[in-house]
């Protein structure tokens, strides 16, 4: 029991510097898979441990751009050992806040325009049941406009509406993606081998 113990220790430090390796090559996924096969030795590892596990899930879950889950990551991190991640922390946390402002942007310009498009496609009214409202995801309810009592205008085809916000939030979401790698290898943080 005890050399299991001695052997499931030793396997920490190889998963945080698995993790810290993968986030740097942009394996997002692979480090946060890391970082839950981490967690689960939780019984042999400290707080300083969890606290660099929480911060290195928390990296790739931006990267992931899982910004909530990132967050909440990051806390924690800063809750098991403040003086070992704070700094650091706090620096990805307003990271995390300012990438989430201009994805909230973003998404509000995509469906703003997708509104206004059927919106000259209704003459101006637009009408959405509980259950089509339900169907959107939060930060696009915001975007919505008021119910509208005119049923006989009411909008037959949302879900090809909800295909097309999602063609373009896909367009967005590889636009940015190919904007974080190419600033990757831009600051040399990142090399490009051709060949």
């Amino acid at each position: 029991a005890d050399a299991n113990r001695q052997c499931r220790k030793a396997q920490v430090p190889f998963y945080l510097n698995a993790a810290l390796a993968r986030v740097k090559l942009g394996r997002f996924a692979e480090a946060r898979d890391d970082m839950l096969e981490l967690f689960d030795l939780d019984d042999v590892t400290s707080d300083d441990e969890r606290a660099k596990a929480h911060f290195r899930m928390g990296q790739a879950q931006v990267g992931l751009l899982d910004y909530a889950e990132a967050q909440r990551s990051f806390r924690r991190a800063m809750e098991l050992a403040p003086s070992l991640v704070c700094a650091d922390a706090t620096r990805e946390l307003k990271r995390v806040a300012q990438l989430q402002a201009a994805q909230d942007a973003k998404d509000r310009a995509v469906v703003s325009s997708a509104l206004a498009k059927k919106q000259r496609e209704t003459n101006g009214n637009v009408f959405y049941t509980e259950h089509e409202k339900s169907a959107i995801s939060e930060p696009y309810r915001r975007a919505l406009p008021k119910k509208t009592e005119r049923a006989a205008e009411r909008i037959d085809n949302l879900e090809a509406e909800i295909a097309d916000i999602e063609e373009d939030e896909d367009e967005v979401d590889r636009k940015r993606r190919e904007d974080w790698y190419n600033g990757m290898i831009r600051s040399g943080n990142m090399k490009v081998h051709m060949g």
